[in-house]
């Protein structure tokens, strides 16, 4: 695992966690308390991604599933209806 942690007023306000194969990383958990600064997520993503280039990375998932291409698809339609 690679983990970043962020720490507010000294303490642990927020973290996030790559899965490590081979040369590739991939998020697997993103924590945070309702005490955390705007922007602390965006900013442990972006220190996973420097320090996976860094250390030679060659592939960095951030776990997303692409957009629908097909707004009237079943599943596009299934999961408006969630958000």
């Amino acid at each position: 695992h690679f983990i970043a942690r962020a720490e507010h007023h000294g303490r642990l306000c927020a973290f996030v966690t790559f899965q490590k194969s081979g040369n590739e990383w991939c998020l697997d958990v993103m924590r945070h308390t309702s005490e955390m600064p705007d922007g602390t997520m965006h900013a442990l993503v972006h220190s996973a991604i420097t320090a996976a280039k860094e250390l030679g990375i060659e592939r960095l998932s951030l776990a997303a599933t692409p957009a629908c291409p097909d707004p009237s698809s079943r599943f596009f339609r299934w999961s408006a209806r969630r958000a």
